[in-house]
């Protein structure tokens, strides 16, 4: 049994860290046809509330243009993860995954998404400013009449074999 299981650790240590990650779970979109499907629901929703929570997850890639620029994460999309995170159970040190956003265009639109700390490095030696990449997201809620993304993982054509 030891012997397995010093298998087993070599193995989950030299797999790449997206191993586990489904890409396929996440509906290929566009930033209009996302806002379009939550016009609805989430968007006229947060017109009449501070903000509103999803129960669903709904999953997201969408094609976007980086631009290299970083904030910290703001007091209304922080108030919404806080509150996605404690409606879902999700576990008290998920909102230290997300400390900082990044600046994303979309056509015409520019928006800031929270990304996951440990996705930066990543980002910031495969992407160069300009570049187009597919972003994976989920969509957690929305306040003041827009949508909150979290960032779960992109792909860009600079990644490492």
């Amino acid at each position: 049994m030891q012997k397995l299981y010093r298998i087993l650790i070599v193995f989950f240590v030299i797999t790449p860290a997206y191993a586990d990650f489904d890409f396929d779970a996440y509906q290929r979109s566009s930033f209009a046809e996302i806002k379009t499907s939550h016009s609805v629901d989430l968007l006229k929703t947060s017109r009449s509330s501070e903000y509103v929570i999803s129960a669903a997850t709904f999953k997201y890639r969408i094609p976007v243009i980086f631009s290299k620029q970083l904030r910290t994460i703001t007091a209304d999309n922080q108030a919404v993860i806080k509150a996605w995170q404690t409606t879902l159970r999700v576990p008290d040190d998920f909102i230290n995954l997300y400390r900082q956003e990044f600046k994303v265009v979309f056509g015409k639109d520019t928006y800031w998404i929270p990304v996951q700390e440990e996705l930066l490095p990543a980002m910031g030696s495969e992407l160069h400013e300009g570049d187009t990449f597919e972003l994976y997201v989920i969509v957690i809620g929305a306040i003041k009449d827009r949508l909150v993304f979290l960032t779960t993982e992109f792909k860009s054509d600079r990644a490492p074999e």
